[in-house]
Order: structure tokens, then C-alpha cells, then sequence
């Protein structure tokens, strides 16, 4: 069993590599078998396809995002606002640090109909549904510890925020001024969510 999960892992890193230095669409099963030194029909017994191998990858990446946003949303706060600022804030970083799904946030070809979308689409989903209910439940807190403002409906608040927040993405990932645009953004976040 050793050896099984040995080899899986062998075949997840180097194709990994590749899809971070060549994307999904010019790594071949070849090039995968190669880097993890393994016959081709060996890939196959561990992975149906490439588009398969590309899923547990990108799935790791969002487990990872969503384990360590997590820790920020359990940890006890006496201000929800500092609580949602931090997560506004790593959520950003946590992105761009992802090897693969940083390449297709602003590519064209993670929202046409592809096996790269096939294989975001639902992990995405997933992310976005989990990050809605967050948004709402501090977004209700927030208004409760009146460092939100009471006016703010938590729907509202939690669908334009998630839709800001992919627009940044897009800007923050594909720009070439990636501190300049962080910065406005932490200002942004100030602006939004006023302290006690």
C-alpha cells in the first residue's frame, strides 16, 4: 500500500511541475510518466486521465485554501470586522500562492467549456458556496457588533462581495502591478469595514 500511495504522489508532483511550467493543455502523459520515472501504462493504473491527475491537483489547492481560511473563520474575535478583514486579506494571498489554479483564474479557458473547467467549475463552486455562507454570517455579526453598518443587507453584502472579490482576482493575478493593486485593496478592506 506504501508503494501505491508512493507512486500516486510521484506522478501528482511531476505533473504538477509541468502544469505549472507548461499549463494542463501542453503537458502530455508522456512528459508525466517521465518526470515521475514510471512507464506510461503505469499512470493509467493510478489515474484515468490527465484531466483526472489535474483534479486531484487542483483539488488539493482548494482544501488547502479552504483548511487555512477555515482556521481564520473558527478563530474566536472580539470583532467580526478584524475577523473578516484577515480572511478578505489571507484569501487574497492564499490564491495567488496556489501553483496551478493561479494560472486559469484570469484565462479564458477555466470558464469555456474545456476539461480544465470541467475540473474547476465544481471546486470553485464548492469554495464560493462555503465563502457566501461565511460572508452572510459575518456580515449579520458584524451589523450585532456595529462594525458594519446596520443599512447592509448580509444577501446583499455576501453576492457583491464574492462578485468584487472575483473581479479583483482577475486584476490582482494577471496585472503586473500586483503590490500596488494589494495595496488598494487593504485600503479597500479598511474603507469597508470600519473599526469599533
Amino acid at each position: 500500500m506504501k508503494d501505491i500511495g508512493r507512486i500516486r504522489e510521484s506522478i501528482i508532483t511531476a505533473a504538477a511541475a509541468l502544469f505549472e511550467r507548461y499549463g494542463y493543455e501542453k503537458s502530455s502523459m508522456d512528459e508525466i510518466a517521465r518526470g515521475a520515472y514510471r512507464a506510461k501504462t503505469s499512470i493509467y493504473y493510478h489515474f484515468k486521465s490527465k484531466q483526472e491527475i489535474l483534479g486531484e491537483i487542483l483539488s488539493r489547492e482548494f482544501s488547502g485554501i479552504s483548511e487555512k481560511l477555515g482556521e481564520i473563520k473558527n478563530r474566536e474575535s472580539d470583532n467580526r470586522g478584524i475577523q473578516l478583514r484577515t480572511y478578505l486579506s489571507a484569501r487574497m494571498k492564499l490564491l495567488r500562492d496556489t501553483r496551478i489554479y493561479r494560472h486559469y483564474i484570469a484565462v479564458p479557458a477555466a470558464n469555456i467549456p474545456s476539461e480544465v473547467s470541467e475540473v474547476i467549475g465544481p471546486l470553485r463552486s464548492r469554495f464560493d458556496e462555503e465563502e457566501l455562507d461565511y460572508f452572510r454570517l459575518a456580515c449579520r455579526e458584524g451589523i450585532a457588533e456595529h462594525v458594519i453598518a446596520p443599512r447592509v443587507d448580509p444577501d446583499a453584502f455576501s453576492r457583491m462581495l464574492q462578485v468584487t472579490l472575483r473581479g479583483l482576482e482577475i486584476q490582482m493575478f494577471s496585472s503586473e502591478k500586483y503590490e500596488t493593486i494589494k495595496e488598494t485593496y487593504e485600503a479597500m478592506l479598511e474603507f469597508i469595514i470600519r473599526k469599533k
